[in-house]
């Protein structure tokens, strides 16, 4: 049996059709669906009962995303555990197949990711960010570490690069949990969990073959509220600091308009998207400054 766990709140139209997605899913034997619920309005109480799928519900206020994800596999009970979020969509049926094949083959492997097809109406700059992090390459790759020494000589980018997890569909396994469960983080508990794993002499693979469709269109103060919380998380776990100064603030702030628009030069795009590039671009560079500036000046209070 494999266990799929997806936390949810007011999931929307599409999400009976990803769990009939799942249902779908070839070569993998039995199928277990548990999903962990916010509390939800609209039909996703009602899709899951559909799907037979198991339900927990849980406070709003307590949601968290690594806690939620332990309760979910808590509750669950194959080998096996794909995380997947309730927009995630399984492109074929053989999506779940393809990460536990990557997992099964080895047992140092502790989890697998999942690629990322950006809808058709995905704005560019966000295809650009997400070819940026590599959620959409189509090379397999298996991240670890010969040496775990070597870990604290990297540079902080090349520590987020051999780190990258996304919980967005990954898996991984039940024995690997019950002995180092996810971290009760309010975001990046996938990069930190991976973090670990890696330095305890494991590996974590990226499956491209296993794809889902996934992206978003954010608006500039989506992008970033997300950005902070996101380089907050990404300073404590890496020390990493994209814009370290507020000169550099502006420059980098230029810089990703000019990209941007230089990306998606004779591209077809809606003329709405290209102007809020800037405004997008802008948003999404002061919160990468924003978040690690916090962290830096707490180290320094504490001192």
């Amino acid at each position: 049996m494999v266990s799929v766990v997806i936390p949810t709140l007011n999931a929307g139209s599409d999400f009976p059709v990803i769990l009939d997605r799942i249902r779908q899913q070839k070569g993998v034997g039995d199928i277990e669906i548990v999903v962990v619920d916010s509390g939800s309005t609209d039909g996703t109480l009602q899709a899951c009962a559909q799907a037979h799928a198991r339900t927990l519900t849980i406070d709003r206020k307590t949601f968290n995303h690594g806690g939620t994800r332990n309760l979910g596999i808590s509750e669950s009970r194959g080998e096996f555990v794909a995380l997947l979020t309730q927009d995630a969509m399984p492109e074929d049926d053989n999506w779940l197949h393809y990460l536990v094949e990557a997992a099964a083959g080895n047992q140092r492997v502790s989890g697998a990711y999942s690629r990322q097809i950006p809808h058709p109406d995905t704005p560019l700059w966000v295809i650009r960010q997400m070819d940026e992090y590599g959620s959409f390459s189509d090379t397999p790759t298996i991240q670890k570490l010969t040496d775990t020494a070597a870990f604290d000589r990297m540079e902080p980018i090349e520590k987020l690069r051999l780190c990258r997890f996304d919980d967005v569909s990954s898996l991984i396994r039940r024995s690997v949990w019950e002995r180092h469960p996810f971290p009760q983080a309010p975001f990046a508990e996938d990069l930190e969990w991976a973090k670990e794993e890696i330095l305890r002499g494991n590996k974590i693979k990226y499956e491209p073959r296993s794809r889902v469709i996934h992206s978003h269109r954010r608006g500039a103060l989506h992008e970033y509220r997300r950005s902070k919380i996101a380089h907050q998380r990404l300073c404590e776990l890496f020390d990493l600091r994209l814009v370290p100064t507020f000169p550099l603030l502006v420059r980098y702030s230029l810089q990703n308009i000019v990209r941007h628009l230089k990306w998606a030069w004779g591209k077809p795009a809606r003329l709405g998207d290209l102007l809020a590039v800037p405004c997008v671009a802008v948003a999404s560079t002061l919160g990468q400054y924003i978040g690690a500036k916090a962290v830096a000046n707490n180290r320094k209070g504490k001192k």
